[in-house]
C-alpha cells in the first residue's frame, strides 16, 4: 500500500507507533525475534526498531521495484534481491557485506535465523533450480540436488523456498501448469512438486509430486467456462 505501516499490540490491538508514509511498499519482514521490521520501497530500504518506532537504518537501493526484503535475527543482517543479484548488509553500520549473482532470476529465497545461510529458487535454462548459498564464507552457491521444474513445455506459475531456522534444512515447492488447445476448447494440467534437502549434504530427504490433475473445459458466449471432464491422481516419493 501506500499509506504506511502501523505496529501493533498483537494482543490488544492497541497501535503503538506509526512507521510514517513508505511510499509503494514492496515487500516487509520481521525479524525472527520480533523487535526489528524493515520495509521495501521504491526509494529503499527502512530498518525500523519495533518497541520504540525509531528508524534506525535507510539503505539506498535504486530501482528497488519488486524488491524482497528479509530480516535476520536481531536485524543484524538485511537482505534484498533484485533480478539475479542478492545483496547483504549489515544491520548496524549499514556496510555492505556481500553480493552474489544467482545463475538465472530469483523467484525466491528465504534464509536462516543468523543470516548464515540462503536458499534460492533461481530460473536457468528454463527451468527452476534451487540453489544454497553460505553468506559468512562468500564462497559460490552451490546447487541442490536436482531442479525443482523441468524444461517439458510447462510454465511456472509459481516458486517458493523456505530454509529451517537451523539452517540445516531447506525446502522448496513449485506450481506451475500447461495448456493446450483441443479441437473443443482446451486441455489442463497442473504439477505441484515438494523437495526437502539436508543443506550441509545437498542431499535430497524427500521429493512429492502432485501432478495428476487434469482438466478439459469449453468456453460458450453465453453461459462462459465449463469443466468437461477432471481426474485426479495423487503419489509421492521417498528417498
Amino acid at each position: 500500500g501506500s499509506s504506511g505501516f502501523m505496529i501493533m499490540n498483537s494482543s490488544t490491538g492497541r497501535e503503538l507507533h506509526p512507521l510514517g508514509q513508505t511510499g509503494n511498499v514492496h515487500s516487509f519482514d520481521v525479524s525472527p525475534c520480533g523487535k526489528k521490521v524493515l520495509i521495501a520501497n521504491s526509494s529503499g530500504l527502512f530498518l525500523w526498531d519495533g518497541p520504540t518506532g525509531t528508524l534506525e537504518l535507510e539503505v539506498d537501493l535504486l530501482a528497488t521495484t519488486g524488491t524482497r526484503a528479509k530480516l535476520s535475527r536481531g536485524g543484524a543482517r538485511v537482505f534484498a534481491e533484485k533480478s539475479n543479484l542478492l545483496y547483504v548488509w549489515n544491520g548496524t553500520t549499514g556496510k555492505m557485506l556481500r553480493t552474489v549473482t544467482m545463475p538465472g532470476d530469483i523467484y525466491d529465497y528465504a534464509i536462516d535465523h543468523d543470516g548464515r545461510r540462503v536458499v534460492a529458487a533461481v530460473e536457468s535454462e528454463n527451468c527452476v533450480h534451487s540453489v544454497v548459498w553460505n553468506v559468512d564464507s562468500g564462497n559460490p552457491w552451490q546447487w541442490l540436488d536436482g531442479p525443482t521444474a523441468r524444461p517439458f513445455d510447462i510454465s511456472v506459475v509459481s516458486a517458493a523456498v523456505t530454509m529451517s531456522a537451523g539452517g540445516h534444512f531447506a525446502a522448496s515447492c513449485t506450481v506451475d501448469h500447461d495448456v493446450m488447445e483441443t479441437p473443443r476448447g482446451w486441455s489442463a494440467k497442473l504439477a505441484i512438486r515438494v523437495w526437502v534437502w539436508d543443506v550441509a549434504s545437498r542431499r535430497t530427504l524427500y521429493t512429492f509430486v502432485y501432478s495428476g490433475f487434469r482438466g478439459d473445459f469449453h468456453y460458450d458466449e453465453m453461459t462462459g467456462y465449463h469443466l468437461d471432464r477432471c481426474t485426479v491422481e495423487l503419489f509421492s516419493i521417498l528417498d
